[in-house]
């Protein structure tokens, strides 16, 4: 069996003095592994790196040989921030952790691919934060916060149901408030990239993906926070 695909690094390991196994986020084959000579350029098999990848095997259910070709890596932007190596980290390891393996997700791909040309900006937690919401979607998670779950009202919104990811508004959610998460501006629908976010606010952000997370995927599959 044989494919050509665009596919993102997400993780590597060795094996052996010669041979590397990688583990690939593609367009249209979803997370796919396979065997490789290790190169002698190290920056070819960075997780982050965009690729063109031929994968083959003998069948489908056999892990495989890739033969890569780097496209783009924004390893030279990020080498010497902490902090966006970190979010790209986190992004890899969300991805190898939750996607069954051949399973199609163009649109998180999309959003992996976005993420990898912005990780290096300024405003990379905002990026980071939109792409963990996508990987709750794909999951299965929406976090619907355009309007309110009791009223259906569309502004005043400052909750979310920790029960059902859905905005609550300020009069609605007053009684329950303490039961209630803190709705970020960062995770509101029009939260655009080009605003400036505090950074308690961003932090709130990641603390509200991470309980639903956590509570929704992570405990339901026995798993941990990568």
């Amino acid at each position: 069996m044989l494919w050509n695909d665009q596919g993102i690094i997400i993780h590597t390991s060795r094996h052996g003095e010669r041979n590397i196994l990688v583990s690939l986020l593609t367009r249209e084959h979803g997370r796919s592994k396979g065997m490789m000579t290790l190169s002698s350029n190290r920056l070819d098999t960075e997780i982050g790196t965009l690729v063109e990848a031929r994968w083959q095997a003998r069948l489908r259910e056999h892990l495989g040989r890739f033969q890569l070709e780097s496209i783009f890596s924004p390893f030279s932007k990020i080498v010497s921030s902490n902090e966006a190596l970190l979010c790209l980290t986190s992004a890899c390891s969300w991805l190898e952790l939750l996607l069954p393996e051949h399973e199609s997700h163009p649109d998180l791909f999309e959003e992996m691919h976005h993420f990898i040309h912005h990780v290096g900006e300024l405003n990379r937690l905002w990026h980071y934060i939109h792409f963990e919401q996508s990987i709750l979607r794909a999951t299965g998670i929406d976090l619907v916060l355009d309007k309110c779950a009791a009223t259906g009202q569309m502004h005043d919104l400052l909750y979310i149901s920790p029960k059902t990811g859905r905005a609550v508004s300020a009069g609605a959610g007053e009684p329950y408030r303490e039961k209630l998460l803190e709705l970020p501006d960062c995770l509101r629908p029009q939260a655009k990239s080009e605003e400036i976010y505090s950074l308690q606010d961003l932090l709130l952000g990641l603390d509200v993906l991470e309980y639903f997370l956590e509570h929704f995927v992570l405990q339901v599959h026995n798993l941990k926070i990568p």
